[in-house]
């Protein structure tokens, strides 16, 4: 499954654009989990569930990482 996913940017706030990412977790919006990103990994909060391909630029379609594990707390 694919969600859109929006990080951590301070003590508990989260912003940005949606980034994409795959999981087999069962997540749900507004659940909070461990993502990889570029500057390691860091905390997200799930926005969006069950994304269409479709939807996921070409040029990342078949790269998307992974999410790690659901946020402990």
């Amino acid at each position: 499954m694919i969600v859109n996913v929006i990080l951590r940017k301070g003590e508990d706030q989260y912003g940005g654009r949606p980034y994409s990412y795959e999981t087999d977790l069962d997540v749900k919006e507004g659940d909070l989990v461990v993502c990889p990103t570029a500057s390691g990994l860091n905390y997200g909060k799930v926005v969006r569930v069950d994304v269409p391909r479709e939807e996921i630029d070409p040029r990342w379609r078949n790269s998307l990482r992974e999410i790690v594990d659901f946020a402990e707390g």
